[in-house]
């Protein structure tokens, strides 16, 4: 991210935004507001010793609040609401950048698709590759060299608001998909409804969430990358209260938080664990490459 002395650009619009505007934030890193698009980002950057504190093997404990196979049927549930905006037919080759543990390639699998899945966490990649046997997967970067090019469908779920330069990862994915290919992305989405009713305490201020899209700065990154949008929809994800309450003890506020704690005893009840579709402020994008 360009800093030009007390000024930095916006990683979606390229606007140069002032560099000490920010309040909210974490450390020294605050989120700034683009004047131009209304995305919001941090500045500075967590340093990677940073990021990979955050990212260490406590990072999923919060999940742990719900049993595994729970969390694998909400994930299953939300995949596949997202992927039907494909209208995907049988032996379309999807490729799912930031792939985890392959939640998603188990859902597409079920589809019809065929699917190729690839991540920068080898354990991650070990873990998908034992659960989900009949998908591919790949451990490294999003470049033709690693992945191939062609793809009908790329997919990215919780991915593009961690990456350090989130345009460069949509121009590659661009690069890899085929000339009638699609970009299927679901992000927090900057100024939708739930942020403006949660303001501060909008649970997709995190702080390894180093961008926050607005649609219209989603719409400026996508189109420097040679791609615009077909369709944009909120995100619906599929969770349940013992998820939520694991949730709260992590990243809520600190009263949140001390709440949250003292009710766990109430996970031994069946209705913790029953699915609601509910929505956090967040957008499932589709967007094709421009024709020329």
């Amino acid at each position: 991210m360009p800093n030009h002395g007390s000024r930095v650009t916006c990683p979606a619009c390229g606007v140069s935004v002032g560099a000490l505007s920010g309040r909210l934030g974490f450390g020294s890193s605050r989120y700034l507001r683009c004047t131009g698009c209304h995305s919001e980002f941090l500045s500075p950057q967590p340093d990677d010793a940073r990021l990979a504190a955050i990212y260490s093997p406590d990072y999923y404990e919060p999940w742990k609040w719900e049993d595994a196979d729970v969390v694998r049927t909400m994930k299953a549930h939300t995949f596949r609401r997202a992927l039907r905006l494909l209208n995907p037919e049988a032996g379309t080759h999807l490729l799912d950048v930031g792939c985890a543990q392959g939640e998603l390639a188990e859902v597409a699998l079920s589809m019809g698709l065929t699917v190729t899945g690839v991540d920068l966490n080898a354990g991650a990649i070990e873990t998908a590759k034992a659960r989900v046997r009949d998908a591919n997967f790949v451990c490294g970067e999003l470049e033709p060299s690693v992945v191939g090019t062609g793809w009908d469908v790329v997919t990215m779920f919780d991915f593009i608001e961690h990456v350090r330069s989130p345009t460069g990862t949509l121009s590659a994915a661009a690069q890899v998909l085929a000339a009638d290919g699609v970009l299927l992305i679901s992000t927090p989405r900057a100024g939708s409804a739930v942020h403006q009713l949660t303001r501060r305490f909008w649970p997709q201020y995190r702080e390894e969430h180093l961008v926050l899209f607005s649609l219209l700065g989603l719409q400026a990154a996508l189109r420097d990358a040679g791609m615009r949008i077909v369709k944009a929809v909120p995100t619906t994800k599929y969770v349940s209260f013992a998820y939520l309450l694991g949730q709260a003890a992590a990243y809520g506020p600190a009263p949140t938080r001390t709440a949250a704690r003292r009710a766990r005893v109430i996970l031994k009840a069946g209705a913790a664990h029953r699915l609601l579709p509910m929505r956090f402020g967040e957008m499932t994008v589709l967007a094709a490459k421009r024709r020329i």
